[in-house]
């Protein structure tokens, strides 16, 4: 229940930052973001987090009853040093679908 809780507090914090526009490839470009610190006390087996000053990542499993469960990733950045991280994320991501 605490990482329950503190997942809703670090999303509180990251409601005023930008939500990036993933299109379904939340996942794929969040797995390209280097340097985010995991937040463990906000992180469970269902929900993880990782962030750093200007990009925040929620990576989760969605509630199914297929096993493994289907995971998928909400991003979030704010000012102009985000926007690069998570623009730069996004085009690696992309050369590794091609």
């Amino acid at each position: 229940m605490i990482h329950r809780i503190e997942s809703h507090a670090v999303m509180d914090e990251v409601s005023a930052w930008d939500p990036w526009p993933s299109g379904g490839r939340g996942l794929a470009i969040a797995r390209q973001l280097d340097n985010l610190s995991e937040v463990a006390e906000a992180s469970g087996p269902m929900r993880s987090w990782r962030m750093s000053d200007a990009v925040a990542v929620m990576e989760f499993a969605y509630v199914s009853r297929e096993f493994p469960r289907g995971r998928q990733a909400w991003i979030w950045f704010r000012g102009e040093e985000g926007h690069r991280q998570v623009s730069a994320a996004a085009v690696l991501a992309a050369r590794a679908d091609d």
